[in-house]
């Protein structure tokens, strides 16, 4: 299912609840208005609900990043804004709405969105009835972007974003437990986090965040990236299996350990800690 994708360059603009303000100095009320319209039409709605400049604001977003472009999806009501720095690729949405419905997957469960990019995975996880999403975002700009989609679409209750820190051990403690973990891998990724950090960090919190029962999932970019993926987890005794039957740009893997015996231990790099090994 193709996005539509607008290209025009857009600024979030000044604060506003929702937290849309395309077009400062008027408001969340332009939102939808285009640039190119006379701004007295704005001022006169404005005017009329008493909310010039919309002077409520969240402070806990940004709004000074530029807007590359937005899209819709068909599955929310709301557009997606992608900040200039924020790597994506729309055709990712199409893998993931396939993956979260054919499986029933998210519905009542607690799941992980491992590297954040725009928000997008985040909200459409949250869209999907779970119990809470966790949403790592790999640097600043994508926190941003992926706190103020998730403002858009009003999934504050149910998404929980957090910056990951590219040098630490792992992505989260161990005390984090999920029941699915959704990662998006691409070759597009920022200095700090190359492709095989991610990938690392993926693999750990399948080792330390994933519950017992609980499945793990990714996205991967085709090619090399898909590649790399497939070596680490032939190294790490994990097995790598198509997860959907569709045809997609993106393809879409379970991770699962290898059948061991209990008493078999896989060590884990140079931290000298024992994987857990499924049965």
């Amino acid at each position: 299912m193709q996005s539509t994708l607008k290209t025009d360059k857009d600024r979030p603009g000044n604060k506003c609840p929702v937290p849309f303000a395309r077009n400062w100095p008027f408001g969340c009320f332009a939102q939808m208005v285009p640039d190119t319209y006379f701004p007295f039409q704005c001022l006169i709605i404005c005017v009329a609900c008493g909310v010039i400049g919309c002077p409520q604001f969240r402070d806990d977003l940004e709004y000074e990043h530029s807007v590359e472009y937005s899209w819709n999806e068909p599955q929310v009501t709301q557009s997606f804004s992608l900040f200039e720095g924020v790597a994506w690729d729309p055709a990712i949405s199409h893998s993931v709405t396939s993956l979260i419905r054919s499986q029933s997957l998210v519905a009542n469960q607690r799941v992980l969105d491992l590297f954040s990019g725009p928000g997008v995975v985040a909200v459409l996880v949250a869209s999907e009835s779970p119990k809470q999403v966790v949403s790592l975002a790999e640097d600043e700009i994508s926190e941003a972007c992926t706190r103020y989609n998730v403002a858009a679409h009003e999934q504050d209750s149910i998404v929980k974003v957090q910056r990951l820190d590219p040098w630490a051990e792992q992505a989260l403690p161990p005390t984090e437990r999920f029941d699915v973990i959704l990662a998006s891998l691409s070759k597009q990724a920022n200095n700090s986090i190359t492709p095989d950090i991610r990938i690392k960090l993926l693999l750990q919190s399948v080792d330390s965040n994933l519950e017992l029962s609980g499945r793990a999932f990714v996205i991967c970019e085709p090619g090399d990236m898909t590649d790399r993926l497939r070596a680490a987890c032939e190294s790490e005794i994990k097995e790598l299996t198509d997860a959907t039957n569709e045809p997609t740009i993106w393809k879409v893997f379970e991770i699962k350990l290898m059948a061991k015996s209990a008493t078999n231990l896989c060590y884990h790099g140079n931290a000298g800690r024992p994987n857990r090994v499924r049965n």
